[in-house]
């Protein structure tokens, strides 16, 4: 019977490769050209292996929608992050991201309503949220801005409202000390 290492060797991958392209969760991670590859070897030796995958029955499956292109996520740093962070939240809860869509590529609203959940990153008009939320009730926008009018759950880090209070309460201080400073110069 074949191993991994047997496919490995023939088609002169690693057999962390060959794990990966013969996994169903994991086989994206790996060139379609070296998959195929693996595939067809592992087929040749009568490797058995399924494409199907395992469904785990307390893992939740997501769809990530993004607003961003490919080309503007990985040009923005802090695009990068934000998905970064969307990933390791969704592992630390055993969520999966089943699928990511980008709105510049189109999308089937109807698709979004057989997930648990819709993530959506960026920004994205009150209709088009609507839209969403009739096919899945399950929807939290990060970092949208504030087009949701309390639609669906949001994760933004609001700057205009955390600069203004960070200015008042450095006015505050502000204040205090020239208080201070005059009472001691001037003491009543």
């Amino acid at each position: 019977m074949a191993t991994i290492k047997d496919i490995s060797r023939l088609a002169q991958v690693s057999p962390g490769t060959v794990s990966r392209a013969l996994r169903p969760d994991k086989s994206d991670y790996v060139a379609k050209e070296t998959r195929d590859k693996v595939r067809e070897v592992a087929d040749k030796l009568g490797y058995e292996y399924s494409l199907q995958p395992k469904p785990d029955k307390n893992q939740l499956n997501f769809a990530l929608l993004t607003t961003l292109s490919l080309e503007e996520e990985t040009r923005d740093e802090y695009w990068r992050f934000i998905r970064r962070g969307v990933y390791e939240a969704a592992e630390s809860q055993n969520i999966n991201i089943k699928r990511v869509i980008r709105m510049d590529e189109g999308v089937d609203p109807q698709t979004l309503g057989e997930y648990d959940a819709v993530i959506i990153v960026g920004t994205l008009s009150p209709t088009g949220i609507n839209t969403i939320k009739s096919v899945n009730r399950n929807v939290v926008l990060v970092d949208g801005g504030s087009n949701a009018n309390d639609q669906v759950d949001v994760v933004d880090t609001n700057l205009a409202e955390v600069t203004t209070q960070a200015l008042t309460e450095m006015a505050k201080q502000s204040q205090t000390i020239s208080n201070n400073r005059f009472h001691r110069r001037f003491p009543p």
